[in-house]
């Protein structure tokens, strides 16, 4: 659930290397990056600076929710900027208050699963139960974008294919923003945004078997 990359190695049933579904979705537009982009131009503000203090606040209450899901003891904020630890805090407490008035229950944590149907791997935030199992998913972002439900909609049937006896019945994003809030998105199916990822999927195969590069 960190926002650091770590590089998976998903690999099929035959020991073939598959890539993973954020990897298969990078094929997309995302018009809202370009166009933080374009406003952090504007304010003169250096582009990476800009996005790694935007970052940490999101980062850190990740990391305070993750290691409570997980029953580890809290992120030292030892050194780092006050505003910073102050709005994570606040966004992890308004996790936790949604947490009580929830029936939520983890099943699972980072778990690795291979579509041999699809040929692609991924890794679950969180199985979890909300009145019924569902995939639940962490962000830290401004906003739910159409790229964030699609690769969700990827973990469900990466679930369904592994442990078809506990079938998928909704899909949950917790948005932690880098300004203190927070947010929680359901739906009970995504249907068409896995349409729209199988046909990256495709995009993907036809590029990577012309050895072509966006």
């Amino acid at each position: 659930m960190a926002n650091n990359k770590v590089r998976r190695d998903y690999r099929n049933a035959d020991g073939q290397k598959l890539k993973g579904a954020t990897t298969i979705l990078s094929v997309l537009n995302k018009p809202a990056l370009l166009y933080w982009a374009y406003k952090q131009g504007l304010s003169n503000v250096p582009l990476y600076e800009s996005r790694d203090k935007a970052a940490d606040a999101g980062t850190l209450a990740h990391l305070f929710v993750e290691n409570h899901l997980k029953g580890l003891p809290e992120p030292s904020t030892d050194g780092m900027d006050k505003a910073v630890v102050e709005k994570a805090l606040s966004c992890t407490l308004a996790f936790l208050e949604w947490e009580k008035a929830h029936s939520f229950k983890m099943v699972e944590s980072e778990i690795e699963l291979v579509s041999e149907e699809y040929q692609v791997g991924g890794t679950i935030d969180i199985g979890a139960v909300l009145n019924e199992l569902g995939i639940v998913d962490i962000k830290t972002s401004k906003d739910v974008y159409l790229e964030h439900r699609c690769q969700v909609a990827s973990y469900g049937v990466l679930w369904n294919e592994n442990f078809p006896e506990r079938p998928i019945k909704g899909y949950h994003i917790l948005r932690l923003g880098s300004e203190g809030d927070f947010s929680h998105h359901y739906w009970p199916n995504l249907n068409r945004e896995f349409e729209i990822f199988k046909h990256c999927l495709g995009i993907t195969k036809i590029l990577d078997e012309a050895k072509w590069k966006l």
